[in-house]
């Protein structure tokens, strides 16, 4: 009854994060809109418009051009001099200049046996399946004490602002613990912290009492504290929508009382055992690098 009164008298639904609206659930609650109301007009906002992972741009936002038709860019980011919408953003100064630097981990993990061939070749289900197995595996000692000298570096810099993306709860919890034992103001926010709690650490960060916030997950979107100055990914996966998502915390630029520049260190391991689609994220990931004039 709800979405039969809201459909009747809706003219439009805006969809944020709009990416997700190929899935299943959103592609059956808009087929019982358009049979109610096939005059709603349905936007979407979103920085990552492809569903998944897709070897092109064209197949990647298809489910999506089933409900939107249209990607829609203002006319200000329509550069005829071959400029990305990313670059005149930050000519705007709408986003921080970003640099990416790669941290040799030294680590080798090694992916299930049974991943497809074919790095289009994984569901939904069998990405998260995949990511789950390598988040266990970098779940390390060792590994943390890779990351740790180079995080202790930048967290001595002065008005630093660092987030850090753990592989899991675990390691987010322990390089917290690490980092405190360096005398770095540093705490760790969970699925399980209490809101007070949560907000109080949020707000600290950005008031400067904190350097270094540790999660797992948790902060990728939905999160606002514009003055990051440096995010450090150890969270290992083969998504590219988290991976952008995770970089994203950090590129708030001046205009949004963000920062002019975030760099962003890449945690990178070894594989072993890759049918291509760990390749074919490195691919994705070097066109950022050249993108954005990052470093290696």
């Amino acid at each position: 009854e709800f979405v039969a009164a809201l459909t009747d008298a809706a003219i439009a639904i805006v969809i944020d994060e709009a990416h997700r609206a190929g899935a299943p659930t959103y592609q059956e609650l808009t087929r019982i809109i358009k049979s109610r109301n096939d005059r709603i007009s349905f936007f979407g906002l979103t920085a990552t418009p492809y569903r998944t992972e897709y070897s092109d741009s064209a197949a990647g936002i298809a489910a999506l051009q089933e409900i939107f038709q249209e990607l829609l860019l203002p006319a200000s980011l329509d550069d005829a001099s071959g400029t990305s919408p990313r670059e005149k953003l930050q000519e705007m100064g709408v986003l921080a200049e970003l640099e990416i630097y790669e941290l040799q981990t030294e680590v080798d993990l090694r992916l299930p046996p049974n991943v497809p061939a074919s790095p289009d070749a994984l569901t939904q289900e069998e990405q998260e399946s995949v990511d789950e197995a390598i988040k266990r595996a970098s779940d390390v000692p060792r590994r943390r004490w890779a990351i740790l000298p180079r995080l202790k570096q930048i967290a001595n810099e002065p008005g630093s602002s660092i987030l850090y993306f753990g592989p899991t709860v675990s390691d987010a919890q322990a390089m917290t613990f690490l980092l405190r034992m360096e005398g770095i103001t540093a705490e760790f926010v969970g699925a399980e912290t209490r809101t007070p709690t949560r907000r109080q650490v949020i707000r600290d960060f950005k008031d400067g009492k904190i350097r270094v916030i540790c999660n797992c997950e948790v902060l990728t979107t939905g999160f606002d504290a514009p003055r990051v100055t440096h995010v450090v990914i150890a969270r290992t996966t083969v998504s590219r929508v988290l991976w952008e998502q995770m970089i994203g915390r950090g590129l708030r630029g001046e205009k949004f009382g963000g920062t002019r520049k975030c760099v962003v260190y890449d945690c990178l391991d070894n594989f072993s055992g890759d049918p291509g689609k760990v390749k074919g994220f490195y691919q994705f990931r070097e066109s950022w690098h050249r993108e954005f004039k990052g470093k290696r």
